[in-house]
């Protein structure tokens, strides 16, 4: 049989073929096919859209520093009601986590296009008796690329630490609570009786109190209280810790209480003041030190309650300094990604199982000659072997001096990815489970330390209570840090959907692989390249590298957990405005920093994620690839040993012959083209081809 030597054709070579006549049209319709083709559309996207996510940042970092000012390391953007504020801080954490999950998806696209190697790469590996990973990014592959591609899929993944951790703590909530004054007073007060102030053991305050007094039964004359009955104004100010719309607070008592200091109409003065970590809930806040002690509402009989109310000034911050770290990420990944496309142009990588396949039809590998049966376990288990005659599975062969006998069986989906893919997830959830169970050490213990606990009961939302814990923190120049730390979980998640993503990719490029086995049941298929050749059966790739129905679901549910810890886990500063009567001076405005973690939605967050993990374990352990194939999958030396033409059947049989022209280009599947029993060596040969030959059988020898 004559041999038809056909060299691997590059892209860039058909393009310039079709340029044809060097015009400036055609060459501009040549680099915009070039560009919009699969991968490259993806990394030319990938650009764009990380230029846009850029520009979003830059100008709200320049549109809000430059409309508010910057007050201890924040701005304060937004200041109205508690739960509008908490609707614009849960949104703007909805949309960070959205756009950080995009943008780490794309950076994760332009790690696995730079980690793919060329075939040039490919054929340097091999030489070294090592297989390279097709299709899923792996870390063996980094030791053969450019070290421009290394470069740049270290800036990726430098860039990448700080997305969710700096940007998740780039908005952050402060709650405002009000001090009062509980004052105690009989049913005359309310008609202009006169009045005495109790004994006080702060003298300096005795004033203070004596003009809210006084501007209380002013408004009660005004008909500026709200009147509430017992129940109510005891659930409003007893109940909670945190009091966002109401200031001081006036109780009538019942004629039949009779007082030591009966001439006066007032009876008692409380001040309430709000002390983050200190105030235990529990204990009674109606206890004075002066006579007119009151320890309970219970032994004060009250019949009306007035409280006075004030609009809430809760607030939405910006931490510049955090946001700056992110765009300069941002620009980071656009270039990286850029360059990416620049770099990669000379030596197209071969990102999809398709790409090699291609390649190794048209210019089939040496390495592997006379191996069609090798799987990636074949060279695993041989790769890494010292022991004398273990690497022969790199040793080329005449397909007629020897072969490997085929026992067929079908692998489950879970022996696809390696055991250390495995071992980096498991080892990232139980770090994730670790710093969960420090946080709930911390709660339950912090008591009796040096940082006081506060239970802050369900005046904080809906994903805080009744069942979120915290502690205050110390020092203004300490915050900065603590957000970080409060952070870090989602470094672990974002590594996790890494790990997650990879082990997907894995388990799908191996049945994309068994999709050509004849016992797949399912009719010849074309190949899924990088530049589908115009015209043919060829096909492009997936948008990100894995189908739809697996890409959407699982960044959905990673921007979910991401999203659930930065709304359980975070930090929350609260304003406390003192008694005074001008409630606008900045003097009265007291700052606390308190760290806050909601339990159940925590652990809600990392039982999601455990149990998506459990439930894609199990599913895909009942899902078994279809035999007759070899489990290649990723391994670029065992799909290399698969696509090798037959040189079996004459008695001097052509160890240089090649594959039909084109073949790549049309549906295949891969076959048994010379059975055993054809042979005089009694050795089969299967390699692809777009007939519809035969199967392998279990028990004969191919090579």
């Amino acid at each position: 049989m004559p041999k038809q030597k056909l060299s691997l054709v590059s892209r860039n070579d058909e393009l310039e073929h079709q340029i044809g006549d060097d015009t400036a049209e055609n060459v501009k319709q040549s680099l915009k096919e070039w560009v919009l083709e699969a991968w490259k559309f993806t990394l030319t996207s990938g650009t764009f859209v990380a230029t846009l996510i850029l520009l979003i940042n830059a100008i709200t970092l320049i549109v809000i520093s430059a409309k508010y000012p910057l007050i201890d390391g924040k701005v304060t953007f937004f200041t109205g009601s508690c739960q509008t504020t908490s609707t614009v801080n849960t949104v703007a954490h909805v949309v960070i986590n959205v756009l950080s999950t995009i943008l780490f998806a794309y950076s994760n696209f332009g790690i696995q296009c730079l980690s793919s190697p060329s075939r040039k790469e490919i054929q340097v590996a091999h030489d070294r008796k090592k297989w390279l990973s097709i299709g899923t990014p792996n870390i063996r592959n980094l030791f053969f690329i450019s070290r421009e591609k290394l470069c740049i899929i270290l800036l990726l993944i430098v860039s990448s630490f700080p997305l969710h951790t700096f940007w998740n703590a780039v908005v952050f909530e402060t709650i405002t609570t009000n001090d009062y004054l509980a004052v105690v007073a009989t049913e005359n007060f309310i008609t202009g009786a006169d009045w005495t102030l109790p004994l006080h053991e702060h003298e300096s305050e005795e004033s203070m109190h004596r003009e809210i007094i006084t501007k209380l039964q002013k408004a009660l004359e005004m008909e500026e209280l709200e009147e509430l009955d017992p129940r109510s104004c005891y659930d409003a100010y007893n109940s909670e810790t945190i009091i966002k719309d109401r200031r001081n607070v006036l109780l009538i008592t019942d004629k039949s209480y009779q007082r030591v200091n009966s001439h006066s109409a007032v009876l008692a003065a409380h001040e309430h003041r709000f002390q983050p970590g200190i105030l235990d809930p529990g204990d009674s806040i109606w206890k004075d030190s002066n006579q007119a002690y009151i320890d309970s509402w219970t032994s004060v009989p009250i019949t009306q309650c007035y409280s006075e109310r004030v609009d809430e000034k809760c607030k939405v911050n910006m931490i510049p300094a955090f946001l700056i770290v992110v765009i300069v990420c941002n620009i980071i990944k656009s270039g990286a990604c850029l360059l990416a496309l620049v770099i990669t142009r000379a030596h197209p990588p071969l990102v999809t199982t398709g790409d090699a396949i291609q390649s190794f039809l048209e210019e089939p590998d040496k390495f592997t000659k006379g191996r069609c049966l090798a799987s990636k376990k074949s060279y695993d288990n041989f790769q890494s072997c010292i022991l004398p005659g273990r690497s022969q599975v790199w040793s080329s062969r005449l397909l007629n001096n020897g072969g490997d006998i085929w026992n067929g069986g079908r692998a489950s989906w879970l022996r696809a990815p390696s055991t250390w893919q495995y071992i980096i997830i498991i080892a990232l959830w139980l770090a994730m489970l670790g710093i969960g169970a420090l946080g709930a050490t911390i709660i339950a213990f912090g008591g009796s330390g040096n940082i006081p606990t506060t239970d802050l009961g369900v005046s904080w939302s809906s994903f805080a209570s009744p069942n979120s814990e915290g502690f205050n923190l110390p020092g203004k120049s300490r915050i900065l840090a603590f957000f970080l730390v409060v952070n870090l979980p989602q470094l672990g998640v974002s590594y996790i959907y890494l790990g997650l993503n990879n082990i997907m990719s894995t388990m799908l490029a191996m049945h994309e692989w068994c999709g050509y086995s004849p016992a797949s049941q399912k009719p010849a298929k074309s190949l899924r390249v990088s530049s589908p050749i115009p015209n043919t059966e060829q096909r492009a790739p997936y948008f990100l590298s894995i189908p739809y129905k697996w890409a959407i679901p699982s960044s959905v549910i990673i921007t979910a957990i991401h999203w659930f810890v930065s709304e359980v886990l975070n930090i929350i500063q609260i304003d406390t405005y003192g008694i005074g009567v001008n409630n606008s001076t900045s003097s009265q405005i007291t700052t606390a920093n308190c760290l806050f973690f909601g339990l159940k939605p925590f652990y809600s967050a990392l039982g999601l994620g455990c149990g998506g993990i459990i439930v894609f374990l199990l599913v895909f352990s009942f899902m078994k690839y279809p035999t007759a194939i070899p489990m290649a999958g990723c391994c670029s030396a065992s799909i290399a040993a698969a696509c090798q033409p037959c040189s079996i059947g004459g008695e001097d049989p052509d160890p240089n012959i090649e594959f039909p022209l084109g073949l790549a280009r049309r549906k295949l599947k891969w076959v048994v083209v010379k059975k055993p029993e054809e042979t005089r060596s009694g050795i089969g040969h299967a390699t692809f081809s777009a007939d519809d030959v035969a199967t392998l059988k279990e028990g004969q020898k191919y090579a």
